[in-house]
């Protein structure tokens, strides 16, 4: 019996349709599979082997989950080198908004770091970082424009720390030609509470140290092409700075 011509055409676009929705549909199966605790669970520990091998240190992560649409949540993190920590973080969590990436648009709904210890040592030339963030929150909203290169964070919030920049002058000169950095940071507010900073110029010229029980800055700016930093400072109680 012969099939009508129109019974084979409705056949034909069957299978095109079901060729072109597979891939469609694996794709959707293989998004969704990052949500799961066990996918998350393989995909951390090949994250913290790539950068084990990358960086030369050992870094272990203990919990990363990920949540509908891009709720990152990351418990635990360790880096060591030859036995010394180079970086401890009990937690970080990170949300981004999905619609805003499309307009080349970070827009942050959550982040945040709690009891973060950090000693970079020589892995930022001319500079040593250490001590210890007890909580550092960055409210929303706070966007990131990557088109026009502009950070607007509308408040930041840092507490319980203890941070020390120590500057030196003994790494050779680079003399890549690179693009200068364009960004502007805007900060509308920040909010510092329990923390300590010390700072050391170059050959020990100049030392900087304030211990800040709350304190308080509104509308600041950083072009980062021109190192200009214009920030307003109001109602800083129990602060303590020494200048040698």
């Amino acid at each position: 019996m012969n099939i009508s011509y129109p019974m084979r055409l409705k056949k034909l676009l069957k299978w095109v349709g079901m060729a072109v929705a597979a891939p469609v549909v694996a794709a959707a199966m293989a998004v969704g599979a990052l949500y799961l605790p066990p996918v998350q669970d393989y995909a951390k520990d090949k994250l913290a082997d790539y950068l084990s091998e990358k960086t030369g240190m050992d870094v272990c992560v203990d919990r990363v989950r990920l949540k509908f649409p891009l709720d990152l949540e990351v418990d635990n993190v360790l880096a060591t080198e030859k036995g010394d920590t180079v970086l401890a973080a009990e937690s970080m969590r990170m949300g981004v908004k999905f619609w805003p990436l499309l307009k080349k648009k970070v827009d942050l709904s959550e982040l945040s770091l709690k009891n973060v210890k950090m000693d970079t040592k020589d892995h930022i030339a001319d500079t040593r970082i250490k001590g210890r963030v007890g909580e550092l929150k960055v409210e929303d909203p706070t966007v990131a424009d990557l088109k026009d290169e502009v950070l607007d964070v509308s408040r930041i919030k840092l507490k319980d720390s203890d941070v020390q920049v120590h500057l030196s002058d003994t790494a050779q000169e680079d003399t890549t030609q690179s693009d200068p950095l364009k960004w502007k940071i805007k900060v509308k507010q920040a909010d510092v509470e329990n923390t300590k900073f010390y700072m050391q110029a170059p050959g020990d010229s100049m030392r900087v140290a304030a211990d800040l029980g709350k304190a308080e800055a509104k509308e600041g700016a950083i072009a980062a092409a021109k190192y200009a930093q214009q920030p307003t400072w109001g109602r800083p109680r129990r602060r303590k700075c020494t200048w040698t």
